[in-house]
This record gives C-alpha cells, sequence and structure tokens, in this order.
C-alpha cells in the first residue's frame, strides 16, 4: 500500500473534526465525494463543511 496523506474535515455548526479523504485520490472522485459529504456527528450538509485547520487536525489526531 503507498504513503496516505489525510485531509482533515470541520464541520462549522458543530465543530466535529474528522478525516474525510484518504490521498492520493483522482480530482474527480474527491470532488464527488466532498459534494455529498455529511458531518457525521450532528448530519450538517456539505456546505456546512470545510478543511480542518492544522491546529484541529493535530488536535483530532491526538483524539485518535
Amino acid at each position: 500500500m503507498s504513503d496516505s496523506s489525510k485531509m482533515y474535515l470541520n464541520c462549522i455548526k458543530c465543530d466535529h473534526v474528522w478525516v474525510g479523504l484518504h490521498l492520493p485520490m483522482e480530482m474527480a472522485l474527491a470532488a464527488k465525494i466532498l459534494k455529498k459529504i455529511h458531518c457525521p456527528k450532528c448530519g450538517a450538509a456539505a456546505k456546512d463543511v470545510v478543511m480542518a485547520s492544522k491546529e484541529q487536525a493535530a488536535t483530532c489526531d491526538a483524539i485518535s
């Protein structure tokens, strides 16, 4: 298995941070996934999900 980078996402409704994608991935597939993604904690729609900051991602990794 090749090296994979994690793309962390943040819900602006409930501030939940999670791994949304493992990269590398085809851009078309990543875009399709991100258009339909929902927060796993509160169910907020894709329009309320943004990329997490490095600080938020570090916090997420510390909890895992």
